[in-house]
């Protein structure tokens, strides 16, 4: 088999499949119900809530292990043409929202946008809730061992089935 090789000038990009979950968030006003549930940003040079917790989402899922994998998406001039974006915060910016967020109102915040959310998509449809524990391995000082006798986290995932989604989780 003869292969033929061409150079081209057209980006490519490996997320491709985050476009598909982009324009979905897109479609559902997802942005504008994260900015309604955190309020605005605290300066008129602060960034809305939805681009910390959207980035933070689209790095997770890219499989990103570190804040600094953002130059990742920072650098992908492809993906960011796709989803329109022309900046992403970059990893302090990220971690000193974080940081602010603090304690269990965050996560409280993302759980009232999360319950909206199915509430708007399922409307009247039985679901099924799985809620099971995954297992984290780490060797840091506060891991304790895991019922697979390894040092680490175990959080508490709770996804629906149906539209395949985690709409809860408690980190312990």
């Amino acid at each position: 088999m003869e292969l033929k090789l061409e150079r081209t000038e057209e980006r490519l990009t490996r997320k491709t499949g985050l476009v598909l979950i982009d324009r979905f968030g897109k479609k559902i006003n997802l942005a504008n119900r994260i900015d309604r549930e955190f309020g605005g940003p605290g300066s008129n040079r602060g960034k809305a809530a939805s681009e910390y917790v959207l980035t933070v989402t689209e790095m997770l899922i890219d499989g990103a292990v570190h804040l600094e994998d953002i130059i990742d998406f920072e650098e992908d001039e492809a993906y960011k043409q796709m989803t329109g974006r022309k900046h992403y915060p970059t990893s302090d910016a990220i971690g000193d929202w974080l940081r602010r967020q603090g304690g269990t109102m965050g996560e409280k915040k993302l759980m009232n946008v999360a319950s909206e959310l199915t509430n708007a998509l399922t409307k009247g449809i039985g679901l099924t809730l799985d809620v099971d524990a995954t297992v984290i391995e780490a060797d840091k000082g506060d891991a304790q061992y895991t019922y697979k006798e390894m040092r680490g986290y175990q959080p508490l995932l709770a996804a629906c089935v149906e539209i395949g989604l985690f709409v809860n989780s408690r980190f312990q």
